[in-house]
């Protein structure tokens, strides 16, 4: 997960205001729900949580640039490379050159219908996961038992989706994640 800016620098502000130590206390097997899309309800406000998966060697620099951005994560289009006029379609799923892969984003499709909220399919094929409709997914362990795994939360000033910590990290003695 990375936090993503959306003007400014925070090279002026109190060391208390800057992202690192926020950033600092996460954990890689976190017990409680983590949340990891959020967008505000009104145009009135300007923030955001998005999310997407960034490979080990690249953690470091997702982290350090507060400008850093995944533009091209999630987004579909068509690209024509020149001088060759080569054109290509881009999935939307990874962009190669920042080594990020797409994770969760909720689609507005131009406010012409409800916003549709998607995850990578392999988040969802692993837990074979079931979705409700108030938008939250759940999945059923061997025993038949369903559990929580996403959950929306909307109040009258924002929407947070919140996923369930590994199934593991709170049993496991060295806090090993399991998926």
């Amino acid at each position: 997960m990375a936090i993503i800016y959306s003007s400014g620098s925070c090279d002026d502000l109190p060391e208390y205001a800057r992202p690192d130590g926020y950033l600092a206390p996460l954990t890689a097997t976190p017990t409680e729900w983590v949340t990891v899309l959020g967008e505000p309800v009104q145009d009135s406000f300007d923030w955001g949580i998005s999310s997407y998966l960034a490979r080990p060697e690249t953690r470091a620099r997702a982290l350090q640039e507060y400008t850093w951005t995944q533009a091209a994560i999630g987004a579909a289009g068509i690209s024509t490379f020149y001088p060759e006029k080569r054109t290509v379609f881009e999935e939307g799923l990874r962009d190669e050159e920042e080594h990020a892969e797409f994770f969760v984003q909720r689609r507005t499709h131009h406010g012409l219908a409800e916003p549709t909220l998607e995850f990578t399919p392999s988040f969802l094929w692993y837990f074979d996961a079931i979705p409700r409709n108030d938008g939250s997914w759940y999945y059923l362990d061997d025993a038949g038992r369903d559990h929580e795994l996403v959950r929306p939360r909307r109040t009258d000033t924002e929407l947070r989706i919140d996923i369930a910590p590994s199934p593991c990290a709170a049993t496991s003695p060295h806090g090993a994640a399991c998926w």
